[in-house]
C-alpha cells in the first residue's frame, strides 16, 4: 500500500497512449493528512481501499476511455463493489481525457461524498441507464447528459444535482 504526508498522484499512462494501469492492492491512504489522490490510466485494478479522509479523490481515464460506473458497459469498469473501497470528502469520476461515461445501477453515499462525474473528451456523453443513487452529484458531459427515462427515477440523490452540459431524455 501506500501512505503520505501529502497529496498522491499516479499518471500510468502519462503519454496519453493508452496503455498503463494502476494496479493498486494494499490501499492507498493519505487520511493523516486529508490529502488528495489521483490517479490516472487507461485501465484499473483496485483492490484495497482508497482512503483521502475529507479530500477529493480522482479517477480520471488517460486517452479517451468510456467508464462504466456500477454495471454499466465502459472501456475502465468501475463496480459497486470497487466504488465501496472508497472514502472521500469528494469523488471525481473523469476529466479531460476521459470519454463516455455509462451509470447504470451505481450505488454511492456518505463515504465517498458528493460525486462529480467529467466525461470531457471529443463528443462524450454521460449516460443514465437503471436507476442510480448519490449523495450528491455534479455532471459535465463534452456532449450531452442523457437519461433513460424508462428509469423513474435514472438518478436518486440525497443532495444536489447540478448539470452543466445539454440533457436528453431517451425513451
Amino acid at each position: 500500500g501506500a501512505a503520505g504526508t501529502g497529496p498522491v498522484t499516479v499518471l500510468a499512462d502519462s503519454d496519453s497512449d493508452g496503455r498503463g494501469t494502476v494496479s493498486e492492492a494494499g490501499g492507498i491512504d493519505t487520511t493523516a493528512t486529508n490529502s488528495a489522490i489521483h490517479l490516472q490510466a487507461a485501465q484499473f485494478n483496485l483492490t484495497g481501499t482508497i482512503n483521502s479522509a475529507t479530500a477529493t479523490t480522482t479517477l480520471e481515464a488517460s486517452d479517451n476511455q468510456t467508464i462504466g460506473l456500477g454495471t454499466g458497459a465502459g472501456d475502465i469498469q468501475f463496480s459497486n463493489t470497487t466504488l465501496a473501497l472508497i472514502n472521500s470528502g469528494a469523488l471525481v469520476i473523469g476529466g479531460a481525457q476521459t470519454g463516455t461515461i455509462t451509470a447504470q445501477t451505481v450505488a454511492t453515499d456518505a463515504q465517498q461524498g458528493p460525486v462529480s462525474l467529467v466525461a470531457s473528451a471529443t463528443g462524450a456523453n454521460v449516460v443514465f441507464s437503471g436507476g442510480s443513487s448519490f449523495n450528491a452529484l455534479e455532471v459535465t458531459a463534452k456532449n450531452q447528459i442523457q437519461f433513460n427515462t424508462i428509469d423513474d427515477p435514472a438518478v436518486q440523490t440525497t443532495g444536489a444535482q447540478t448539470y452543466h452540459s445539454q440533457v436528453q431524455l431517451l425513451k
